[in-house]
């Protein structure tokens, strides 16, 4: 799945359609050595989560840190990044963009690591049963951009349950 399209896609060159980026973020520790990104089922738009950046918390110890990505089918883990805090703390990573559900592991290390990224998502609003979105109240946000009521942006920055993401994060 890609961003660019194709004359089949629903969403190429099909007028008007909604993509939002939104920040995410987790760490992985010896404490919580692997963490699931996951879409709710109602959800039944075109999705990436696009990794920007793994970096090692200040505490991690200097040794090897080893984060790997577990396939969701039969196949084995493959190594993200190997980091160590007097080498290499940070790595910035472009054009990894990958479809959830996508697993990521503290393979080796004691951490924290951190993993960020974007959840991108795109919908086409006048198409109901592709929209990601539910029915909510106009945001603030939306609001203040001048949106009307009724936009499917307005719609989108509203009141959502929190994220498993920002769970992780302590609420953000």
């Amino acid at each position: 799945m890609g961003w660019g399209g194709s004359p089949s896609d629903p969403l190429y060159g099909g007028g008007l359609h909604l993509t939002l980026f939104v920040p995410i973020g987790c760490e992985l520790s010896s404490e919580r050595s692997s963490y699931t990104f996951q879409m709710p089922e109602e959800w039944q738009c075109e999705q990436q989560l696009a990794l920007r950046t793994i970096c090692l918390g200040a505490q991690a110890r200097d040794e090897f840190h080893v984060l790997e990505l577990v396939p969701n089918e039969e196949g084995a883990a493959v190594p993200l990044a190997t980091l160590k805090p007097s080498v290499l703390p940070m790595v910035t990573l472009v054009g990894v963009e990958l479809t959830p559900p996508v697993t990521f592991r503290l393979r080796a290390g004691s951490g924290p690591v951190y993993i960020s990224g974007q959840h991108c998502f795109r919908a086409a609003p006048h198409q109901p049963h592709r929209h990601c979105f539910r029915a909510a109240p106009p945001s603030p946000i939306g609001t203040a951009l001048g949106l009307p009521p009724t936009s499917p942006i307005g719609t989108a920055l509203g009141p959502s349950p929190p994220s498993p993401i920002g769970t992780a994060l302590g609420g953000y």
